[in-house]
């Protein structure tokens, strides 16, 4: 097709209205068009012109349900990139109903269709899949949370879990498929990679290990590629928001090959572990918000204060203390369990007709040693709003990549459309 017809095929596009004639598209036509559209939308929403992106997307699942309706193919990841811009979209307007809504259809079409098939590897395909997975859960559980279907929410977070989990169990079972494939490699490539593997295995077997039993034993540092024991700058401004707040993908991301060592270096190792704590901690906020009316509610806190510790414990192992994560879910403990158990603490034993003496008669006000341990570890108030920072190009959070003048708005947007149970 030549470009001038190109362009005015895109034109025709850009004025159709759902009342007028249907437009007659070859299948061959779809996936450049749809590109083009999608490119268009993601272009909208780096705008913040949420309204416009979205009037293109439609356009784009207009197409997609015309050429499925009349026995065409339709490229899956381009469906499930459509519907995630959408999801987007209605979550950065606030209409929480219809980004419910697109984000179950992501979820239908990862569970229905070979979405993410760009890797040789099928394991590597369903590390992918799962991972993505588990941040639309997250973001499910978020979004039904705030508009109090807290059961239901529930229900995505523990999904969440069971997806990261997944991606745990079948990278140690990749890490032997690799080892295998070294044989074919070049020998300088296959010491580098065989390195690069032994020096992640015992950590993701720790994390295996946790998921299985909940207890969790201090790994040896991760290495960098480079042989380096430090933390990625990354973990220094990585928030809740930064999982939760969805950003906008395209076919071609859901497409892209990284090959299948990527999976044990520290950036996608560390990944793993915030989508775990995240995970815990949704849990523990809708078990919370589940049973607080109920009138055993002393046992199901201790229910959901379990599951925030685990959170918190896997923070405080992969992660440094000043990381905003693990502040902002330790203070978040504390909001939600330390604070009325001192409070209780200092309420008087005696009643108000008894004349107290000189002598205190009340509750030592002095916290149990595990509360006073975690507050004296903790500076309540030195979390700011919701940052954002560039993400280095090779670690597995390139999707939240933003643009240094769109980092003040994407931290408005962040305290906007956020402020609800997870982020108190």
């Amino acid at each position: 097709m030549s470009e001038q017809t190109e362009n005015s095929r895109l034109e025709d596009l850009s004025q159709h209205q759902a009342s007028s004639t249907e437009i007659t598209l070859n299948e061959e036509e779809v996936p450049q068009i749809l590109n083009s559209l999608q490119g268009e939308a993601i272009s909208k929403i780096l705008e913040e012109d949420y309204i416009g992106a979205i009037s293109i997307l439609k356009r784009c699942e207009e197409i997609l349900e015309s050429v499925i309706t009349h026995g065409g193919k339709t490229d899956p990841d381009q469906v499930l990139a459509t519907l995630h811009n959408l999801a987007l979209c209605f979550q950065r307007l606030g209409d929480l109903e219809k980004c419910a809504a697109y984000l179950d259809g992501c979820l239908f079409n990862l569970n229905s269709f070979q979405v993410m098939t760009s890797e040789k590897s099928q394991i590597l395909n369903e590390i992918r899949r799962n991972t993505y997975k588990s941040k639309i859960h997250i973001q499910s559980c978020a979004v039904l949370s705030q508009m109090k279907k807290h059961k239901a929410a529930l229900t995505h977070a523990q999904n969440s879990f069971k997806a990261v989990a997944n991606c745990v169990k079948m990278t140690i079972t990749a890490s032997g498929l690799l080892l295998k494939s070294l044989k074919n490699k070049p020998p300088d490539l296959g010491k580098q990679i065989h390195k690069i593997i032994n020096s992640a295995v015992p950590t993701i077997k720790v994390l295996e290990n946790f998921i299985k039993t909940g207890k969790l034993s201090h790994p040896p540092k991760i290495r960098s590629v480079l042989g380096v024991k430090s933390h990625p700058d990354w973990l220094d401004s990585f928030t809740i928001a930064d999982v939760m707040l969805m950003q906008p993908i395209s076919s071609e991301e859901l497409k892209k090959s990284i090959g299948m060592q990527a999976e044990f270096t520290k950036d996608f190792i560390l990944y793993k572990v915030c989508l775990l704590a995240i995970s815990n901690f949704c849990v523990a906020t809708e078990i919370q918000f589940i049973h607080s009316n109920q009138i055993f509610r002393e046992k199901n806190d201790k229910e959901a204060e379990l599951y925030h510790e685990k959170s918190i414990e896997l923070l405080r192992v992969f992660f440094p203390p000043e990381s905003p994560l693990l502040k902002h879910i330790q203070e978040s403990y504390i909001k939600r369990f330390m604070d009325s158990t001192i409070e209780e603490q200092t309420m008087p034993l005696i009643s108000a007709k008894t004349k107290p003496n000189k002598k205190a008669r009340t509750i030592s006000k002095t916290p149990t040693p595990r509360i006073d341990k975690l507050k004296n570890e903790i500076r309540p108030g030195t979390i700011g709003g919701f940052k954002t920072s560039h993400m280095r190009t090779a670690t597995p959070t390139q999707e939240f990549r933003v643009s240094s003048d769109k980092r003040r708005h994407r931290s408005e947007d962040s305290s906007r459309l956020l402020a609800f149970h997870h982020l108190e």
